[in-house]
């Protein structure tokens, strides 16, 4: 048992790694996954307002307005005045953010159709185990996150 535990932790570690490592996704600087991630929301929905993707992401104003900052220097995203409002201003992609965010689309697919390939017809059946399996962790690291005493 101790075994199948110490397999999954590390497992669950190699997919995290894989996860924190920046990518390039196209263009020529390295993009973090937090960074990619906000590329996302803001291409899904762009333009949008501050507030509106603060709010999608689940954080304050503060950190997406740090973050829509951050991209900006990388020239990902660009910040337009609003026609309804002189105070807000509108994000949206950069031809380089277009870039990045169809990079990391292709990214999941290419994830998609490698679980397909391995799993063939058996996929729907093997992610259903998968979410029972994660449904019932959830409660368990939930548990041990909130004993976690690391600094």
């Amino acid at each position: 048992m101790d075994t199948t535990i110490e397999r999954f932790l590390r497992l669950v570690n190699r997919v995290h790694e894989i996860e924190s490592r920046p990518n390039y996704f196209g263009t020529e600087m390295l993009i973090h996954r937090a960074e990619i991630h906000s590329v996302e929301a803001i291409g899904d929905s762009a333009p949008i307002t501050l507030m509106s993707l603060a709010h999608m992401q689940g954080v304050t104003k503060g950190a997406a307005s740090q973050m829509v900052t951050k991209l900006v220097k990388k020239g990902l995203v660009k910040r337009d005045p609003s026609p309804h409002s002189k105070k807000e201003m509108l994000i949206s992609l950069t031809e380089v953010g277009e870039i990045a965010y169809q990079h990391h689309a292709d990214y999941h697919r290419e994830m998609e159709n490698m679980f397909s390939d391995h799993f063939g017809d058996e996929l729907p059946a093997f992610l259903g185990r998968l979410n029972g399996v994660m449904t019932e962790l959830s409660p368990l690291i939930a548990q041990f996150s909130a004993q976690d005493k690391s600094v």
